[in-house]
């Protein structure tokens, strides 16, 4: 193995022939070590079988330890599913328990508003009955009012009526008497005036058959 102080003795001495950068160059070849601590082909194929040997080995612990990680995570998941799962199927109970509360509340209100309505409806019916009856009597006494004020003037005129009728009957029967007086004493006139003539006729038939 080569020393510092020999590495720097071939190094001045290689400067001195060469130069300083040749020299340089010249040392950065040589080894660090002795050419014994050198790779060979042999011991490069030998390391790299343990390499991969190790590798394999590290890779059969590391799918050992990702199969045991994943059955782990399967089973960590299989468990935090079926807890989801259970709690997922609680807070559905509870929700349908609190939908089935709040639907009876809402039934429950409904009903009350709609017999609060019910009985406003009914309460609305009433007055409006009592109104429309109210009104329906007002209109019946009008009309009755208004039929007996009509009977009343129908009567009215209708004695007059009468008593016009009545007056003009006197009239008229004053008519006739006189009608029936002036015709009897036509009637009688008459029958003097044809007595008259028959006994004139006659005389004068009595004076011709002496004749």
């Amino acid at each position: 193995m080569i020393s510092e102080q020999q590495r720097h003795r071939l190094y001045t001495r290689l400067g001195e022939v060469l130069g300083s950068e040749e020299a340089g160059t010249m040392i950065e070849l040589l080894p660090a070590g002795s050419w014994d601590d050198l790779a060979t082909n042999q011991r490069l194929d030998q390391i790299s079988a343990e390499i991969r040997g190790e590798l394999r080995t590290e890779m059969a612990n590391l799918r050992t330890e990702l199969k045991t990680e994943m059955a782990d995570l399967r089973t960590g998941l299989k468990t935090e599913m079926a807890d989801l799962r259970t709690e997922l199927k609680t807070e559905m109970a509870d929700l349908r328990t609190d939908i089935k509360s709040d639907m009876g509340l809402i039934r429950t209100e409904i009903t009350t508003e709609m017999s609060d309505f019910q009985t406003a409806i009914r309460t609305e019916m009433s007055d409006f009955q009592t109104a429309i009856r109210t009104e329906m009597s007002d209109f019946q006494t009008a009309i009755r009012t208004e039929m007996s004020d009509f009977q009343s003037a129908i009567r009215t005129e209708m004695s007059d009526f009468q008593s016009a009728i009545r007056t003009e009957m006197s009239g008229f029967r004053v008519e006739l008497a006189q009608m029936r007086v002036e015709m009897h004493r036509s009637a009688r006139q008459a029958m003097a005036v044809n007595t008259a003539a028959m006994l004139a006729i006659g005389g004068m038939l009595v004076a011709a058959l002496r004749i």
